[in-house]
This record gives structure tokens, sequence and C-alpha cells, in this order.
């Protein structure tokens, strides 16, 4: 059972993440909604969200934010990439920042990200993938979209594109999981798959990459379609 002092720290921590947070009402409406792509791991997601990217003439951001947050803190870009989408335990932190050499949290790196994703939405036109970025950016602001796949499609992908066997496929593919649902769930409380917070639901054991991205920009049309025009039409008359 955790202390009296731990219940108080950890109260104190979501009270400042809670204040570093943009508020999803009270941000300044960016010029064009944005596409974030949460995804089972091995599903493919990244594939797809670069095909949408292409399509759309949107700015791709996956290990980029991890490189935006970078430089923008002044951190170097290995210390992020290694407390990227996954939890470590206090001891993990502390035992790392000294063999590192610095002292970065994964709750500053929380921090970090949430401030960069905030930016790259404001800005508009980008799809972002992953590190709940569907939880982070205005929901009236964006199509939110999970990239899901069976379990056994997955492994055999994953067997072909790695060369490794069934077992190591499969272990690799449920741990990795397992650090996406646990950054999560540590951060927001919530389910990374929970269907109320996705507006489209991709298989790609049923659709290819270049069909699922189909449905994506079509699903963003329908949705931002009219706006999207009305901007498009304002960005040409001002060139």
């Amino acid at each position: 059972m955790k202390s009296v002092q731990q219940l108080a720290e950890e109260q104190i921590l979501r009270s400042q993440l809670a204040d570093q947070r943009p508020p999803f009402r009270a941000q300044p409406r960016s010029r064009t909604p944005v596409i974030t792509m949460s995804r089972e791991f091995g599903a493919g997601g990244e594939s797809v969200g670069r095909g949408v990217a292409d399509a759309l003439g949107f700015s791709y951001w996956d290990h980029e934010l991890i490189a935006r947050g970078a430089q923008e803190s002044g951190t170097m870009e290995h210390v992020l990439t290694a407390l990227d989408e996954h939890v470590q335990s206090p001891v993990t932190d502390y035992v790392e920042s000294m063999v590192v050499g610095l002292e970065y949290s994964q709750e500053e790196y929380w921090l970090t990200l949430v401030r960069v994703v905030s930016e790259v939405a404001h800005r508009g036109s980008a799809v972002l993938i992953g590190r709940a970025s569907h939880l982070i950016v205005d929901p009236e602001r964006a199509l939110r979209v999970r990239v899901v796949c069976p379990l056994h499609v997955r492994v055999a992908r994953f067997m072909t594109d790695e060369g490794v066997s069934e077992t190591v496929a499969g272990r690799r593919i449920h741990s990795g999981q397992k650090e996406l649902s646990t950054f999560v769930r540590h951060h927001f409380g919530r389910d990374v798959a929970a269907p109320e917070d996705f507006d489209v639901v991709v298989n790609t054991g049923t659709f290819t990459v270049p069909q699922a991205v189909n449905v994506v920009v079509a699903s963003y049309y329908q949705r931002f379609g009219e706006q999207r025009m009305k901007q498009t039409h304002e960005r040409a008359r001002e060139s």
C-alpha cells in the first residue's frame, strides 16, 4: 500500500500535469483540423499515417515529435527516445538518470510531449502518430483514428519483416502492445482502445494499407470537408 506521502506526491504531479495540459475549449483554433492515429503494435499504423499525410499534403509526426521535443527542451534526443511511449518505475528513472548523466524523468518527458503535440495540432494540417495524441488534442479539431489488426496477422507480418520465429514475434508484439497500453493508462487512466475515444477504426487485416489510407482520407473529408475547402479557397485568395 502506498504511503500518505507517496499519494500526496502523486496528486501534486497530477495537478502540475493538469495545469500544463492545454484545455480543449480554450485553445485557439487551428486553421486546419489534424488527424491523430493510435495503433495496435504491429498493425501498420505508421504506414497508414504516412500515406494519409502524403494524400492530404499534411506534415507527418511520429519520431519527429521526439526530435522536436529534444530541440525545444535542450535534451539529447536519445534520452527522450528511451522514455518514448512507455512507463518506467521511479527506481529505473533514477538509475537511468545516473547512467546518462541527466535528470530527466518520464513526467518531464510527458510535459514536453504534451507541449509539442499541442503546438503541432494548433498549426494544423498534420498527422500525429500515437503518444496518446488523440487524448491531448481537442476532439472537435481532429479526426481520431485507431488502426487495428488481428493478432495472427500481425504475428505473421512481424515474422516476415523481422525474420524471426513465431514465438519471438508473438512475444515482441505482446510486449510492445503492453507498453503502449500502460503508457496511456498511466497518463490518462484510459484504455488505449476505448472505442468512444475514436471517430474511425480501421482494420488492416481487412484493408490493405492503400485502402486504409482511402478510408481515413474519405472520413476526414466527410467530417471536415466543407471547412477544408473553405480554408483552401481562403489561402488561394491570399496568395
